[in-house]
């Protein structure tokens, strides 16, 4: 009889320690943005509460770094500030938000905007590694491309080197690079450089699926026009 009643005991004693266990948000996340820019980032919460991460969005010049401290409390209430650094230009941030299962939900006030974000655990990133096709599309006129997409030591963060045909005849160099989640949600920044004097940005965002034959891309050019690319493996 002792065993039975050992065994009841646990499982009355379980959802009370299930209970006590208090969110955190220490690890690495997958997170999205939105709002004043639109992107996608790694970031890591350290045991210590140091906070270190990187992202790309549609309206920075590449890759930038995060570091900052956060806090937490036992409703799982998150807050943080931190300093963002790209090209030697740094920008400084808060966050608040939520701590809720596997998930974070927040908002972001900093110098430049105001973003909301949602963060799942790091899962392992599509590898876009390889030669792909493009045709991009920017009202009538089709630019045919091609790419060589190579990891770097960031995991989920490539570069992209490539060339496009010309409208009116020879080809231009096309550098960039691509953030990647393990959805396979992807965001792109491109620079081609169609002469010394005409340097064309373009912000590209979609989900991959290196499984499929096409997939299609779409974002905005620094003149403003919109702009569509179907990708070929």
């Amino acid at each position: 009889m002792k065993l039975p009643l050992l065994a009841s005991a646990l499982l009355l004693l379980a959802p009370a320690v299930l209970a006590t266990a208090e969110p955190t948000p220490v690890g690495t996340w997958e997170i999205t943005l939105s709002g004043a820019e639109q992107g996608l980032a790694f970031a890591t919460f350290e045991e210590d509460k140091e906070l270190t991460g990187y992202s790309l969005s549609d309206d920075a010049p590449g890759i930038f770094t995060l570091a900052g401290t956060w806090d937490i409390d036992e409703k799982g209430r998150l807050t943080g500030n931190y300093i963002r650094v790209v090209n030697g230009q740094s920008v400084n941030g808060t966050l608040a938000g939520k701590v809720a299962g596997r998930g974070i939900t927040g908002k972001i006030v900093a110098e430049n905007g105001n973003f909301n974000f949602k963060a799942k655990p790091q899962g392992t990133p599509l590898n876009l590694t390889g030669d792909w096709s493009g045709l991009a599309v920017q009202k009538r006129t089709k630019v045919g491309q091609s790419y060589t997409v190579v990891p770097t030591a960031l995991p989920g963060v490539f570069d992209i080197i490539g060339s496009g045909l010309a409208p009116l005849g020879g080809d231009f160099p096309i550098t960039g690079t691509a953030v990647v989640h393990s959805t396979g949600r992807v965001q792109i920044l491109t620079s081609s450089e169609l002469d010394e004097d005409a340097v064309i940005i373009s912000a590209l965002a979609g989900k991959v699926n290196v499984a499929k034959k096409q997939n299609v891309l779409k974002g905005f050019e620094t003149t403003g026009e919109p702009v569509k690319v179907t990708l070929e493996r």
